[in-house]
């Protein structure tokens, strides 16, 4: 038997054990072990350094043991077969292949291939080998993805990111390399090859050959501004060309195609970012690198996205800088499409107006002619982002030739109101704040912060629906029903629109920044923002309820046809008729306030309560702090304090109505429960959108303990544990309780330390058993009530049947939730 995880591979990480799933893991290994005995004796690896290459080398490198199995593997998931991603895996393989602990195994005495290299010079092998004799052909795998022999999502998650890494090999090699393997303009070629067929894929009109394309797209502008960033001169005039051309293509795919195609791109923008923060060094760029924005400050040399960094490139510093410098212009470029600008400084004004010489001049906003300097003018432009065209509804008969049940029109109504959202604005934004997070001094961090404290002051929700009632398409049609619902529709797109950026811009307030962001300091503290972005979206969320709530299904009268007109009128809707003949039982009718069911605002409300679940996650670095400050730990410390006769002066200010909110404590407790969960997008640099935090474990032991804490300070308070009755109008059954909210956002956090697979010097059991020790000292400190109980059932002596200690201290630990014993000794909890 042969332990995956010794074997030195990729494919020891990956969750799935299977047997199938196992020998194919095994199979791959002896693949890439025979790849590298043939790459490694070949002559030029061989008695040389790979720095000191000369010309007078064999450079035949790509032997026939290499190519064949490269074919193989080509012919495999190019032909669209069943388990082509499992074939695809191969390629990532031979880059995180390490012949360190696997040589053991295979090799004999005096047989090993590649015995004269050293351990860095070995790793090297199968990249340089790829990079210098196969990049060719699997350039060309992608010429199958726009007519259908290789599946776009194969392309996308294992080819791309493969000759994305060997690419960069080539940018950043020494000169050595490049003078011997490779000529210097074949990174130019393979560059612009694949440009050509990205371009071909953009044109598609499949949507996953679309997100294709924006991913390789990503992927070579990476490339190329790492290239431009060497110390060469002539970088400058090679690269600029061709990064604009690149940018320009990706601006048509965020901008014109669909949205899930613009997330796809935002996703690949943010995962070519460093994982790391900026480290401001000053002038810390040497004078002979060239960059295409010289201005930015220095970052720490990070390694590559990748679980494993084994024959990756290494990016420098100055490469860095460049990406983040790109990255940010584009999504600069990409707020100025739906951000106005009613007063701006004059250095944002010259930096915009370049980025329009630069980019285009469509991408520059027009100011405002409100020319209002207090800032609480509205700051989006909806008219960009909300389609006022109906989408194609689907028929209302199912395969049977039956009429489908009808569905309420409140759902209806969402359902289209979501459809017509072109840009996702939540996302861009949240990639944006991720972008941001890596140069705190610059100018794209300026411009969220400026977003955030504008769209805070701009609380009324009716200031972000006038353009809905002056919109030329909606108030020129004729019928009166139609523009009724019309409006309605585009009012419900706005408000889902407006309660997701505010969800997202509420995730990237800073606790820790009130004194140092100028940005904040010129307006209310940060607790007033958070409450305002809040109370916003709590009213958006209950203007969209009362719109869909204002609908209501009506039997249609039988009457005598009517005769029909000579002309149709623009506008006149038919809808009613129609629905009749196909043996609907419904029609829309405006309803009366004295007529809305509570049933019904409670379905709507969990309608959009569903929908703004989509949004992005909220960071560990907010959700965490808002506890402590706003949550049980911040009211238990403000009841020890106060005195009775300043009760009426502590409620007004922002930091107590924050603490006393609890519709503000449900919002941060759903937050961690959807974090903790997967069940939201974390958006973070360096990453994909992906459901796992960047350090699950430490969000676990991070949240775990605060949310127990909440746990146990609303189970002292009836009205905060009972489920609403059903008669409450302003509640629902939908809705879990505070307690069983929290409760369950805290096993989660039980479950994620018990089940994870990372390597690490304490056990599962020890993890947890720290975690509820914790857990159970910050509940002590929320309910100083429930101390005594948790300090009994700690002392008391727990046994366990030839149990390892750890287990044995978890099971003591778990002693308070699991005892069903009746003890009369125990206190009254």
């Amino acid at each position: 038997t042969i332990d995956i995880s010794s074997l030195g591979g990729g494919t020891a990480s990956r969750a799935d054990t299977s047997a199938i799933h196992a020998a194919a893991g095994i199979g791959r290994f002896l693949l890439c072990y025979l790849f590298y005995q043939s790459a490694a004796g070949s002559s030029h690896f061989l008695s040389r350094s790979l720095s000191s290459m000369t010309a007078s080398s064999s450079t035949d490198g790509g032997t026939p043991l290499c190519r064949s199995i490269l074919r193989s593997a080509v012919d495999k998931f190019c032909g669209m077969a069943p388990n082509a991603l499992g074939h695809a895996q191969l390629l990532i393989d031979f880059l995180e292949f390490t012949p360190r602990s696997s040589i053991q195994f295979f090799t004999t005495r005096g047989n090993a291939g590649g015995e004269e290299l050293d351990e860095k010079q070995k790793e090297e092998v199968i990249p340089v080998a790829l990079a210098a004799f196969h990049l060719q052909p699997l350039i060309e795998c992608f010429a199958n993805v726009p007519g259908g022999g290789l599946n776009p999502a194969v392309a996308s998650n294992a080819i791309i990111p493969v000759v994305e890494n060997l690419l960069l090999l080539q940018a950043t090699s020494r000169s050595g390399l490049a003078g011997y393997l490779w000529k210097k303009r074949d990174l130019e070629d393979h560059i612009d090859h694949a440009f050509l067929l990205a371009k071909k894929a953009l044109f598609c009109s499949d949507v996953e050959k679309r997100k294709f394309a924006a991913t390789l797209l990503v992927a070579l502008l990476r490339v190329a501004s790492v290239a431009s960033s060497l110390h060469d001169i002539r970088a400058t005039s090679t690269w600029c060309p061709v990064i604009d051309e690149l940018r320009g293509c990706l601006r048509r795919c965020i901008t014109q195609h669909q949205p899930s195609v613009r997330i796809e791109a935002y996703s690949s923008l943010v995962s070519v970012l460093p994982s790391s923060a900026i480290a401001v060094f000053g002038s810390t760029q040497s004078q002979d690198s060239v960059s295409p924005h010289p201005n930015v400050s220095g970052v720490t040399t990070t390694p590559l996205r990748s679980p494993n960094e084994r024959g990756r490139a290494h990016v420098s510093q100055a490469g860095q800088k460049a990406i983040i410098n790109i990255v940010s212009d584009v999504f600069l470029s990409q707020l100025e499409r739906y951000v106005t600008t009613p007063q701006e400084d004059s250095r944002d004004r010259e930096a915009r107006r370049q980025r329009a010489i630069n980019i285009g001049s469509q991408l520059s906003q027009m100011e405002t002619g409100e020319n209002r300097d207090d800032g609480i003018s509205m700051p989006f432009r909806f008219e960009a982002c909300i389609s006022t065209r109906p989408i194609n509804r689907m028929d209302n008969k199912s395969k049977g030739g039956k009429p489908k049940k009808s569905s309420p029109v409140g759902q209806t109504l969402l359902e289209e109101a979501t459809g017509r959202i072109n840009e996702p604005l939540s996302h861009l934004f949240a990639s944006s704040s991720a972008a941001s997070s890596l140069d705190p001094q610059g100018e794209l961090r300026r411009c969220m912060d400026r977003i955030r404290n504008r769209m805070a002051h701009c609380n009324d929700i009716d200031s972000y629906l006038k353009w809905v009632e002056s919109c030329k398409q909606i108030v020129g049609i004729n019928d009166d029903a139609k523009r009724t619902e019309e409006m309605a529709v585009t009012k419900l797109a706005t408000l889902v629109v407006v309660a997701n950026v505010a969800d997202v811009l509420i995730g990237t307030t800073n606790f820790n920044d009130e004194n140092d962001n100028p940005q904040v300091t010129n307006y209310e503290s940060t607790d007033q923002i958070v409450e305002r972005l809040f109370n916003l979206r709590s009213d958006a969320i209950t203007r969209a309820v009362e719109i869909m709530s204002s609908f209501v299904n009506v039997k249609p009268k039988r009457e005598a046809k009517a005769p029909k007109k000579s002309k149709d009128v623009v506008g006149t809707n038919h809808d009613s008729e129609s629905k009749a003949k196909n043996g609907e039982v419904y029609q829309t009718k405006l309803a009366k306030t004295s007529d809305v069911n509570p049933a019904t605002v409670a379905r709507n409300q969990k309608l959009i309560e569903d929908v703004l679940s989509l949004c992005p996650a909220l960071p560990l670095e907010f959700i965490a702090p808002a506890f402590r400050k706003f949550g049980a730990l911040a009211s238990a410390s403000k009841k020890t304090n106060r005195n009775d006769s300043d009760d009426e002066d502590n409620l007004q200010s922002n930091f107590s109505r924050l603490i006393y909110n609890m519709p503000f404590r449900r919002f941060i407790i759903t937050k961690s429960l959807l974090l903790v969960s997967g069940a939201s997008t974390v958006i973070r640099a360096g990453s994909r959108f992906c459901s796992i935090p960047s350090n699950p474990i430490a969000a676990y032991m991070s949240l775990g303990p605060l949310l127990l804490a909440e746990f146990c300070s609303l189970c002292y308070d009836l009205e905060n544990t009972s489920i609403a009755t059903k008669n409450s109008a302003s509640q629902s059954t939908h809705y879990l309780s505070l307690t069983q909210l929290s409760l369950r956002a805290f096993s989660f956090c039980v479950h994620g330390l018990s089940t994870s697979t990372t390597n690490q010097a304490m056990s599962n059991a020890q993890r947890v058993q720290f975690m509820i020790s914790n857990a159970i000292r910050i509940a002590s400190r929320a309910a100083p009530s429930s101390k005594d109980g948790w300090d009994y059932y700690q002392s008391l002596n727990v046994q366990g049947n030839n149990a390892p200690q750890d287990e044995i201290e978890l099971k003591k630990s778990l002693t308070p939730f699991v005892s069903f014993k009746v003890d009369a000794n125990a206190p009254v909890r």
